[in-house]
């Protein structure tokens, strides 16, 4: 005990005791922040995509270069610090594809969309497909679909797990839009299918937003006027071994127009988290029946969403915790069937304008938030928060980050009190 701070015991696989508790309460600290090596001058729009998986993070930069060809960046974690390990931009850039606006990663593959391209035709779009060769990243396919037409936008989402990539193309047919599967066979990525909802009609923007765990994807179409005028909607797919089948069509239980249901959607195993403006939902499946089990309520603007187990990200760009869109992410965790608010997430350096939390990602402790125009993304790490007593409440001294046994004091602040305070 030093002055009014108090630790009473630290455990090195991350959990501190709290006086008076068997349990530690959890906060998410900023520990980094990442900005492209070659920035301000490069880099512009880093942090509109985002990224990560293992010991790998992704961040696209879709406005970078002459022309805003647009780029990614990859970081690699050593020991403890992140580590910018590639730029990449795409082999036959033109003006404006915007390459980076959407991102993934899996292992030592990568894909980055560039729904702007126009190799193929105006506004056609591709995907581009990396391989991780030692430290060096080398450009190994172009990704289009066989019913690629003008204004598609194929590459506006991207989503990949192991040998498969599925990628969405919200323009295709005057804004009907499309999904799109490739598998890897040997060397060579194969079409396996196309996806259309089974009642998607033109302008409802199916393949806005993609997402894929094990034997399901899930494709958001958040302009589909089901429950009214641009209510939105994200349909199951699920691959029964021969074919891709259509398995439910998901709707918000309160559906509001223009709200958007489907902007971005985010599936792990039998959960299902989808985006609308004011709004996301959880959906569980039970024996091919999903169902709605919760709505995490967050703020403003909401536009992202991650799920990663029992653990939930939201982006609320348009929040207002430094200045008008400043935004901001929350942080949730799955306690039996209730998800429960855990931290709301603010950047060090939060400012009107950012739109911090337009892009989230999360896996295992890790969670990434980009935003529109914050040129920079943020990592958060699970903390402990130390309490101290003062009189009959409690008062947080200090919020702790462990990493790998080593306790780092991240900041002080009073338990009631935000990040960044309202204004």
């Amino acid at each position: 005990m030093s002055g009014r701070n108090i630790i009473v015991g630290v455990g090195l696989a991350g959990a501190v005791l709290l006086a008076g508790s068997t349990a530690p309460a959890w906060a998410r600290q900023e520990v980094a922040k990442l900005t492209p090596s070659d920035g301000p001058v490069g880099g512009v729009g880093f942090g509109q995509g985002v990224a990560i998986k293992g010991d790998d993070i992704l961040v696209g930069a879709p406005f970078d270069g002459i022309g805003a060809i647009g780029a990614a960046y990859v970081f690699t974690k050593v020991d403890y610090t992140w580590v910018e390990q590639a730029k990449l931009i795409p082999s036959d850039g033109e003006f404006n594809e915007a390459f980076g606006v959407s991102v993934t990663i899996d292992g030592d593959l990568l894909v980055v969309g560039a729904p702007y391209q126009d190799a193929a035709g105006s506004d056609f779009g591709w995907a581009y497909v990396f391989v991780r060769e030692g430290t060096a990243w080398v450009e190994e396919a172009k990704l289009i679909s066989s019913g690629s037409s003008i204004g598609d936008h194929f590459g506006r989402s991207v989503w990949l797990e192991g040998d498969l990539v599925v990628v969405g193309a919200p323009g295709h047919e005057y804004s009907l839009g499309g999904a799109y599967i490739f598998r890897l066979e040997g060397t060579t990525w194969v079409e396996e299918a196309a996806l259309i909802g089974s009642d998607t009609v033109e302008g409802d923007g199916f393949g806005n937003s993609v997402s894929i765990s094990g034997d399901v994807i899930v494709v958001g179409a958040p302009y589909h006027d089901d429950g009214g005028s641009v209510t939105g909607s994200a349909y199951v797919f699920r691959d029964n071994g021969a074919n891709w089948i259509e398995e439910t069509k998901l709707t918000a239980s309160d559906t509001t127009t223009a709200g958007s249901f489907g902007a971005c959607v985010s599936v792990s195993g039998d959960a299902i988290a989808v985006a609308r403006s004011g709004g996301a939902y959880i959906f569980r499946e039970e024996v091919g029946i999903w169902t709605q089990e919760g709505k995490p309520s967050g703020s403003g603007g909401l536009w992202s969403v991650s799920l990663d187990g029992e653990d939930l990200v939201v982006g609320a760009y348009r929040d207002s915790q430094a200045g008008d869109f400043s935004g901001s992410a929350y942080l949730y965790h799955d306690n039996e069937g209730t998800w429960v608010e855990l931290d709301q997430l603010v950047a060090s350096d939060a400012a009107p304008w950012r739109m911090f939390g337009s892009s989230v990602a999360i896996s295992a402790d890790y969670a990434i938030v980009g935003g529109i125009a914050t040129n920079s993304a943020y990592i958060f790490l699970p903390g402990a928060v130390i309490p101290a007593m003062s009189g009959g409440g409690m008062l947080v001294l200090a919020v702790l980050v462990v990493i790998g046994g080593t306790v780092v004091v991240c900041r002080h602040r009073p338990q009631s009190a935000p990040l960044v305070s309202k204004d």
